[in-house]
């Protein structure tokens, strides 16, 4: 391992002379916002492209090759880039069939930069001259970069020294690199506009860098000595500590990032409903959204159905001889299921916006964007729609056009637009919502993908499109030969397929942590052996279990708070591909916020504060976090009934997710590497109790939760504080007790 890393360095290092370049990235002046070019350099060639505005303000796109030229006369100057500019007119777009461009030199001739460091420079060209520098968009301060972990060797000619895993932070006006015991190696110092290594056992003697990027830097002396430093994230600094003993711990690395926590906190419907038994009420939900964090609503039974929003269709029962023409969309058969068709009159008139009506499509768009959450696509149809087509083709065009009239290219709203988070084709088909052949589904699936894909080209907009939202069966279903499931994936081809969405229900009082892992971990493995491994699954509905399944009152219990926090950390392990997520749901039957249908009260759920928890680290980078069972460590998924943890860097601060899904209270262990050292933890932790009736005015005959009713509910959330343990230079400790079924979040500074 040694030898592979000293090779790589020596790679590294070898074509690199001892003069600082100019940096990777996008560059521009502050002054002159919204212009700006991108350099990307391969040895000593560099390409650019430019990101201008002619005279009259239209976009103006450049592009030119040119060599680094050393300024070593100069000592203002590091060095020069000189080449010759081309525009490019009459291409494709994005999306389209290719069309070669026609490619010319541009009036303005020539540039010319000139850099006096690796992050500033002026740039001359057409009788201009301006200031330019690198935009530092990730990190306030050119030093942030060396912040986290570094495999750093230093080197005489061509002989490297030992390599030694270094932590980088940034202290006062420079960047320090310490190593496992907390003893500093190095730090890198500003000299003017340049920077410098220096070792700490050899103060006042430092190397010049001659390269700083985000994953490697090199300092050198321009003779013989040389240091070079390769970010990693796989070499521990965990100061030889043993893995934490005991029943229940967890062990997290606070230097070892794992990319941002997931956008999880998705519902199905959106936060405003009628009263289902006594429709003089209807409720809004919207204060309780915004406070519990809801980022994404997939419209699903809200009325966003294609058979309602297209008009010129004729619905018949299929099973009735001889066929019957039904009068609404929505049906409720005493018997077996029936086949229902859906067959618009006139393939003409598809693509005629009178045909549409859009209304209620557009007052569940405004909701959702009220709230700031975004929208879910759903096309297909609700409980007891239409689940056949003669007419598969139009089914697409109208589906198509439904996105269209989204994003605003067809029958637009002035108020209800937004580019949706993601487009879902159908809704469980291998349940009641089709009736068809199997053929003629896969057919519609492609043909309503090709649509979605070709609008999305016309309008240059980015469009992650997938389905179909099978049931929790899907994986019987992916096991049984000549079923719709089974066959889906080889039949409309992988390339439809941005993301596979399925549905996961519980085995309510009786589920266990373990079943919705062994469901999560074999549909992943199901969908990579059928040429899926890249690609996300969606969760697109998830409970404890289904309403009538279950009764009403178990989605009172408080056990579901801890089971929604314990699910959210599951479906983030890094093992099952997931993407998305929606709660089914985010109002009415088995919700976060439930009507006393009738009265004008909204109650909240325990399972809201599953939401609570999760929100207080959304927008955070997750950190390495191993589950431990006496002394062995591994991923939560291997040990589900442990108490579940999800650690994040929320600012300057380390928060922790952790709930207890057990009926029995248990001690956890904490142990946290390469943190600054704390003396104590805040604890906050959701209310233990059922159903909680919040602040509510009547506004009509629409009952509102109320910002001070929702403040009275966050404020039930107690607070203490628990000491912490220094374990090391750089690691801390801490216990915890947990009550059963506990929601906490820990806040470390």
């Amino acid at each position: 391992m040694r030898a592979l890393v000293a090779g790589l360095l020596w790679m590294l290092a070898w074509p690199l002379a001892a003069a600082e370049r100019a940096e990777d990235g996008v560059w521009w002046n502050p002054e002159a916002s919204g212009t700006g070019f991108q350099i990307e350099r391969q040895g000593d060639t560099y390409t650019m492209a430019f990101y201008l505005y002619e005279p009259d303000g239209s976009p103006l796109w450049l592009t030119s090759v040119a060599t680094w030229e050393a300024m070593p006369d100069r000592a203002d100057r590091i060095g020069r880039l000189h080449g010759t500019l081309y525009r490019a007119r009459d291409g494709q777009c994005l999306g389209c069939a290719y069309r070669a461009p026609s490619v010319s030199v541009h009036e303005a001739g020539s540039f010319t930069l000139e850099f006096d460091s690796a992050v500033s420079g002026v740039l001359r060209w057409g009788g201009t001259t301006m200031p330019v520098q690198r935009a530092l968009y990730a990190w306030p301060d050119r030093l942030d970069r060396f912040s986290g972990r570094w495999l750093l060797t230093e080197r005489n000619g061509e002989t490297p020294a030992s390599t030694r895993a270094l932590l980088g932070t940034l202290e006062g006006a420079d960047a320090v690199l310490r190593d496992a015991t907390g003893v500093e190696i190095a730090r890198v110092r500003r000299d003017g506009l340049r920077l410098r290594l220096e070792f700490a056992s050899t103060p006042g003697a430092s190397l010049p860098l001659i390269v700083a990027e985000r994953d490697r830097f090199v300092a050198s002396d321009g003779a013989t000595r040389s240091v070079i430093g390769v970010r990693t994230d796989d070499v521990a600094l965990d100061e030889g500590l043993a893995a934490p003993a005991g029943e229940y711990a967890v062990r997290i690395d606070a230097g070892l990032a794992r990319g941002p926590i997931k956008r999880l906190l998705g519902v199905n419907k959106g936060p405003l409903h009628g009263g289902r038994r006594a429709p003089n009420y209807s409720y809004d939900s919207s204060a309780g959204y915004r406070a519990f964090g809801v980022q994404s609503v997939r419209l699903h039974d809200v009325g966003v159905d294609l058979c309602e929003i297209y008009r010129d269709a004729r619905i018949e029962n299929l099973s009735a001889q001889p066929p019957t023409t039904l009068g609404a969309c929505v049906n409720t058969p005493t018997g077996p299921n029936p086949r229902v068709a859906w067959t618009v009159n006139d393939a003409g008139g598809v693509d005629n916006a009178a045909n549409y009506d859009f209304s209620a499509m557009d007052a569940r768009v405004r909701e959702v964007l009220a709230v700031g959450a975004r929208v879910y696509l759903r096309l297909g149809e609700s409980f007891n729609g239409p689940n056949d087509s003669r007419d598969l083709a139009s089914w697409a065009r109208v589906a198509g056009n439904v996105y269209r009239h989204l994003v605003g290219d067809f029958a637009a709203s002035t108020d209800a637009r937004a580019d949706p988070e993601f487009i879902e084709i159908h809704n469980e088909p291998d349940g009641m919502f089709w009736n068809g052949a199997n053929a003629d589904f896969h057919e519609l699936f492609r043909a309503t993908s090709d649509q979605l894909r070709a609008h999305a080209a016309t309008a240059s907009r980015h469009a992650g499109i997938g389905g179909p939202g099978f049931t929790h069966d899907v994986v019987r279903g992916m096991a049984t030969p000549g079923s719709l499931t089974q066959g889906f994936v080889g039949a409309v081809g992988s390339a439809r397929l941005n993301f596979f969405s399925a549905h996961y229900y519980g085995d309510c009082a009786a589920e266990t942590p373990t079943r919705m892992r062994d469901w999560l971990r074999t549909l992943r493995q199901q969908l990579d052996g059928q040429g899926l491994a890249a690609t996300p699954l969606h969760v697109s509905e998830w409970n404890i279990g289904l309403g009538q399944a279950c009764g009403d009152a178990l989605f009172d219990d408080r056990r579901v708070a801890s089971f929604v926090a314990r699910a959210l950390v599951l479906l983030h392990e890094d093992e099952f591909g997931v993407e998305a997520a929606h709660y089914y749901a985010g109002t009415t039957v088995m919700s976060l916020f439930h009507a006393d249908d009738g009265s004008a009260a909204i109650d909240l759920r325990p399972g809201a504060w599953g939401f609570w928890a999760y929100h207080q680290i959304s927008g955070g980078t997750r950190l390495q976090t191993e589950t431990c069972r006496q002394g062995v460590c591994g991923a939560f998924a291997d040990a589900p009934d442990a108490p579940a943890v999800l650690a994040a860097r929320v600012g300057h601060g380390l928060r922790l997710l952790i709930a207890n899904d057990s009926a029995n209270s248990r001690s956890l262990r904490v142990q946290i590497h390469n943190i600054e050292p704390a003396s104590s933890a805040r604890v906050r932790s959701a209310p233990s109790q059922t159903s909680l009736r919040l602040g509510t005015a009547l506004q009509g005959h629409t009952v509102a939760i109320t910002e001070a009713g929702m403040q009275e509910a966050l404020a039930r959330v107690s607070e203490t504080s628990v000491p912490t343990q220094r374990l090391g230079a750089r690691s801390l400790g801490l216990d915890l007790s947990l009550p059963a079924h506990a929601v906490q979040v820990i806040d470390i500074p």
